[in-house]
């Protein structure tokens, strides 16, 4: 018998976590993702970054939860662990959503050519100056 136990400080089963999260935070392999951390106060700002999205994030800072944690993925099909900081947050539940530019494709090409001119200028500073 495992509690798993949340940010907000709430305890569940393995299998009412799994029950709470499933909707949202299922990825694009059909793999339920569990978030956690495993320093809340270090990674306060993953975790308050993840929250913003709907996502729920679990507190495994155990000496041994690294060794539960791959135990569980060996043993619990379809799912996934990631830790709050490891990907940006568009990739931690990557549901492989297409996002639309915001931007015309008159700006997109305004900007492609400022990172071109921006990037001859950087090569030639380097160029011009090599101990920086």
């Amino acid at each position: 018998f495992v509690l798993l136990k949340n940010t907000e400080g709430k305890y569940f089963t393995i299998e009412e976590y799994r029950e709470k999260i499933k909707t949202n935070q299922t990825d694009k392999d059909k793999k339920v993702v569990h978030l956690y951390t495993n320093d809340p106060a270090k990674q306060d700002g993953y975790i308050q970054s993840v929250k913003g999205k709907g996502y729920d994030v679990l507190v495994m800072d155990g000496v041994l939860d690294s060794h539960f944690i791959n135990n569980l993925e060996m043993k619990v099909e379809n799912t996934a662990w990631k830790r709050v900081d490891s990907e940006t947050i568009d990739k931690l539940v990557d549901t492989d959503e297409k996002k639309e530019s915001v931007l015309t494709e008159e700006q997109e090409k305004g900007l492609k050519e400022l990172f071109e001119k921006l990037s001859i200028i950087r090569m030639l500073h380097s160029a011009l100056n090599p101990c920086l």
